[in-house]
């Protein structure tokens, strides 16, 4: 015989933090992963905007002129192919309370689904080989990623949570407003795949613009995220009617 205990979740110290600064999550959505839609409903104490089963070009210019139309401080970045608990959620929130970083965000496994990638993280502290900003097709591997293994960043002798990179991968991410105004979260390459075109590399220009902007991109190794890795086949995109949905935080009656 054993007993079940049950848990109460408290938002005392969350809801003190969500009052001072302003986050809309912006999740661009071209899959349909209940395991996310799970997760992502009971975050329910900041703001979000899910664009689902839209080209990712028009989803991200939508979260970007929709996020800009109003006074959010912060914008939380993560696409559903990134399992986040509200915990996470708030571990963000209180970093960029505490310390007011301009970008901040967690870290993923690349891709559990080959033999290799499931041993590196989707991170990495400098440019990949042969990157070159102004040239899209300066990129055309995931090889050229000097990604960092999983094992180096479970044991490495970190003196601090948050360390500064220089791609992350998107990982559940936060981003200051005048970031936003200044990137507008463009792609690095258009493409034309699966009977349809779409942006492509979101993260990888973000991590350039970064740079460019001398802005330090920060992890926070707390923060670990689960990547369901290559997911393309399952994209939803013309496949499903495509829908933009505002769920507005619930507040304090």
């Amino acid at each position: 015989m054993f007993t079940v205990n049950t848990y109460k979740f408290h938002f005392t110290i969350l809801l003190l933090v969500v009052d001072m600064v302003k986050v809309l999550w912006f999740i661009p959505s071209p899959r349909d992963f209940p395991l996310f839609k799970w997760w992502m409903e009971k975050v329910d104490f900041i703001d979000k905007l899910w664009v689902r089963f839209k080209p990712s070009h028009i989803a991200y210019d939508e979260g970007v002129s929709f996020f800009l139309s109003k006074d959010y401080d912060y914008m939380l970045i993560s696409t559903d192919d990134i399992l986040a608990t509200p915990y996470h959620v708030q571990l963000l929130l209180e970093d960029v309370e505490k310390y007011k970083f301009d970008v901040i965000g967690g870290w993923i496994n690349y891709d559990f689904n080959n033999p290799v990638g499931y041993r590196y993280a989707s991170l990495t502290f400098k440019p990949p080989r042969g990157f070159n900003p102004k040239n899209p097709l300066s990129i055309y591997s995931a090889s050229q990623y000097p990604f960092v293994s999983i094992r180096e960043i479970v044991t490495g002798n970190w003196e601090t949570p948050f360390i500064k990179v220089w791609f992350n991968g998107l990982a559940l991410t936060m981003v200051k407003r005048w970031i936003i105004e200044k990137t507008r979260l463009k792609p690095f390459r258009m493409i034309k795949d699966m009977m349809f075109e779409r942006g492509i590399m979101y993260d990888l220009k973000l991590s350039a613009d970064c740079e460019a902007l001398g802005v330090d991109y920060m992890v926070d190794l707390r923060c670990f995220c689960l990547h369901f890795g290559d997911t393309r086949k399952l994209l939803k995109v013309g496949k499903e009617k495509p829908k933009t949905e505002f769920i507005p935080a619930k507040r304090l009656e």
